[in-house]
């Protein structure tokens, strides 16, 4: 369910701060939402490769995530060192900006691809602890 917010809100993001010239943002925010709704149905499907699946997209999430933030990083270093004082206070902004693209686009693929690799999702986990036969009654 929250891949599904989590793919609307990278269209609405796209659409409504994206004022670029060229179509780079705006094609990779469609990439990223097809990635969270496949990660989401990957994650509704009881199946072995539905969980192979989601964790790829996931996978891809994070990937593209951390290369935003990266991104965003060499831009602020690029403001502070090239503007002076303004270039300083650009750069506090789009430090700030890095902070939320974390939040956004890199905390809840690595919370669900840590939750689709743990063992909790791996099949059975074994007999319970209490029909296992103890070593007097053997």
């Amino acid at each position: 369910m929250a891949d599904l917010v989590l793919a609307g809100l990278y269209l609405a993001i796209a659409h409504l701060l994206d004022w670029s010239s060229d179509t780079v943002f705006l094609r990779a925010s469609y990439a990223l939402a097809a990635l969270a709704v496949v990660a989401a149905v990957g994650t509704v499907m009881h199946r072995r490769w539905g969980r192979w699946l989601a964790a790829g997209a996931c996978l891809a999430l994070l990937a593209l995530g951390i290369g935003l933030v990266v991104l965003l990083g060499l831009s602020a270093g690029f403001l502070w060192g090239i503007y002076g004082s303004f270039g300083r206070s650009a750069a506090l902004l789009t430090g700030v900006l890095a902070a939320v693209a974390i939040e956004l686009y890199a905390l809840l693929p690595f919370f669900q691809l840590r939750f689709l690799l743990g063992e909790a999702r791996r099949g059975d986990p074994g007999p319970a602890p209490s029909s296992m036969p103890t070593p007097a009654s053997s």
